[in-house]
């Protein structure tokens, strides 16, 4: 957890919407992958995966490395591949390991009514393969809170938080993706974060990450307004 902090400290020089891990308008295809993108390959929905990931707690078998029936297969295989490289590439330029699966947008405005638009949750992660199959692994007891976004919320909402909320894992119970999202409520909800889990977020599905243009900017955002989407 103490690594994993660490490196979120870094990028937390700039705490307005010009800060890119504050204000993600699309993903970057080197170092971020929609998991509704697997969904075709794998044969099951994104849900399914992040559910099974917090169920079983050990390794996941994902897809082939290769598959010639199968073209989404094979597609997903080089997006997998490009991340590991990324990774590795870090590891080696930062001796820092920071793959995450990150759950949960918080979308919405500031109360000086610049945009936010920032992953809520992270879970530290493996993703690996052998000589067949790529898998995936995490331990949802490693997971917290975006360090970013909280202090950015401090800084906007002039509000002190909790530094117990980002300095620890989120030390939540729960048995399944359903329960982890009714627990992550009751912990905001006592923390004072005033962030609006809408019903969407537990009808267990998740949405794909759209990109936002000048063209689509978001609507219904008062100042001050921010809503937690169903993405991952």
């Amino acid at each position: 957890m103490a690594k994993a902090l660490q490196i979120f400290k870094r990028k937390l020089t700039n705490l307005s919407s010009a800060n890119p891990n504050l204000w993600m308008r699309r993903l970057k295809a080197d170092i971020h992958l929609d998991l509704t993108e697997s969904e075709n390959a794998i044969g099951f929905s994104a849900w399914k995966l992040f559910n099974d990931l917090l169920v079983e707690k050990h390794k996941i078998s994902l897809i082939p490395i290769v598959d010639p029936r199968s073209s989404d297969t094979n597609l997903l295989s080089q997006k997998l591949h490009s991340l590991v490289r990324k990774q590795q590439l870090v590891i080696q330029e930062r001796g820092v390991d920071q793959l995450f699966l990150a759950f949960g947008f918080v979308l919405g405005c500031w109360p000086d009514g610049s945009w936010v638009r920032t992953p809520l949750v992270y879970f530290p992660c493996n993703l690996s393969h052998n000589q067949k199959t790529w898998s995936l692994d995490l331990d949802p007891a490693e997971a917290f809170i975006n360090p970013a976004f909280l202090l950015a919320y401090a800084f906007h909402f002039k509000q002190d938080i909790d530094t117990s909320l980002f300095e620890k894992d989120l030390d939540l119970e729960f048995s399944d993706g359903l329960s982890f999202l009714t627990a992550l409520y009751q912990k905001l909800k006592e923390s004072q974060l005033e962030i609006h889990f809408n019903q969407a977020l537990f009808e267990q599905k998740i949405g794909a990450f759209p990109q936002i243009t000048k063209e689509t900017m978001p609507v219904g955002f008062q100042p001050g307004m921010l809503k937690v989407q169903p993405n991952a």
